[in-house]
């Protein structure tokens, strides 16, 4: 018989190392972002008193967790679930699937929540079919989000050379234009960082180079939140030890001008940050770098390449539509509400629907992208 836990405190969940990727392990969706290494460290950073873990036990193996966390809302009067940020979410299912997903939304429904919001979840997810199996059994109200989400990523099939044909030739013939002119100005190097020593002293130029540029002047680098600083932080030496990063530098001479903080799980490279010196700009040093990386990919024992995120409408996120020059294949996410049987939260549904409807709507979509386009320039 299951026994649901219900993990609510950091000091629990740090005990769980070993069962949690244990179960990982045995799951059709062991991603790195999945890993205990990513959620504890991201529920420390950002979430540590709203953990709401659920964890499906027999005797004494993990079968199931669903790796969510509490939030307010509606100036704090009322409590929401949602999955935590990582860019790919999924309920972690070994066996008797069927049995462990009925048997977390039982639990689940038995807490004060109005609904719950899944994003970043595979549309192909077996998690995501059971969920809706269990809605149309009538367990509570489901909505669907109204766009899908795309995430890219760049397969390692055939050689390099092959697949840098492929792209576009003006593209390449810029990024052969731009390295001359670097070689005109000194020798250049790809350095590989990846023991935890050596981290803890790139690390730090990693976060000054990713800072540069418009991260720094918008605000949104990583040096501009101690949180996110400190979970970056705490993930390197995590993955560092597991063998799992690799920070990626160009470097002109003995100057780094462009960084990658990469995480390599299951023969996957996972790009999750990148930056460049902001003097070099005109040199396009981070393409430069990202094709030296993607030919390690090819050469290498990697399957694939992922530029991490997951973007709904690529118009909404201007400044990541550099992965499409590197003619990325993309994988379908979705998202979910889902209700309790209450008047209230059959109101938030109703308020849901009519959000998205404004969101769909070509006339305020105009505006809001010229408004991000205004205070982008702003900042330039």
């Amino acid at each position: 018989m299951l026994n649901i836990e219900v993990i609510n405190n950091i000091k629990r969940l740090e005990s769980l190392r070993e069962p949690w990727n244990e179960a990982l392990s045995r799951s059709e969706v062991d991603d790195v972002h999945l890993t205990w290494e990513w959620c504890y460290t991201w529920y420390k950073n950002f979430a540590k008193d709203s953990l709401f873990i659920l964890a499906a036990w027999d005797k004494d193996r993990i079968l199931a967790i669903a790796p969510l966390m509490t939030r307010r809302y509606l100036m704090g009067s009322r409590l929401m679930l949602e999955n935590i940020g990582s860019h790919f979410f999924d309920i972690i299912l070994t066996e008797r699937e069927d049995e462990c997903v009925s048997a977390i939304f039982e639990s689940a429904l038995k807490e004060k929540w109005d609904f719950l919001n899944f994003t970043d979840l595979p549309a192909e997810s077996r998690s995501a079919a059971l969920i809706e199996s269990l809605a149309d059994r009538g367990v509570f109200q489901i909505s669907k989000g109204k766009q899908e989400g795309i995430s890219p990523y760049v397969p390692s099939v055939g050689s390099a050379d092959a697949y840098f044909r492929g792209l576009s030739s003006r593209f390449m013939k810029n990024i052969r234009y731009v390295e001359k002119k670097l070689k005109d100005k000194g020798k250049i190097s790809v350095l590989e960082v990846r023991d935890p020593e050596s981290v803890k002293v790139y690390l730090e130029k990693f976060f000054r180079i990713e800072a540069d540029g418009w991260k720094g002047r918008l605000r949104t680098s990583i040096l501009d939140s101690k949180e996110k600083k400190n979970f970056y932080t705490e993930l390197a030496y995590l993955a560092s030890q597991r063998g799992w990063l690799s920070l990626y530098f160009l470097k002109l001479d003995d100057r780094e001008i462009a960084a990658d903080y990469c995480l390599n799980y299951r023969n996957v490279m996972n790009l999750q940050k990148t930056g460049y010196d902001s003097e070099y700009a005109r040199y396009s040093p981070g393409c430069v770098l990202r094709k030296r990386v993607l030919e390690e990919a090819f050469n290498g024992d990697f399957t694939e390449s992922r530029f991490i995120g997951v973007y709904y409408g690529w118009d909404r996120y201007p400044n990541d539509t550099w992965k499409l020059k590197w003619k990325p294949l993309t994988r379908r996410f979705t998202q979910f509400y889902i209700y309790k049987k209450s008047g209230f939260s059959s109101l938030m549904k109703a308020v849901h629907a009519l959000r998205g409807f404004f969101k769909k709507s070509r006339f305020l979509v105009k505006i809001k992208r010229a408004v991000f386009d205004a205070e982008y320039r702003s900042h330039k």
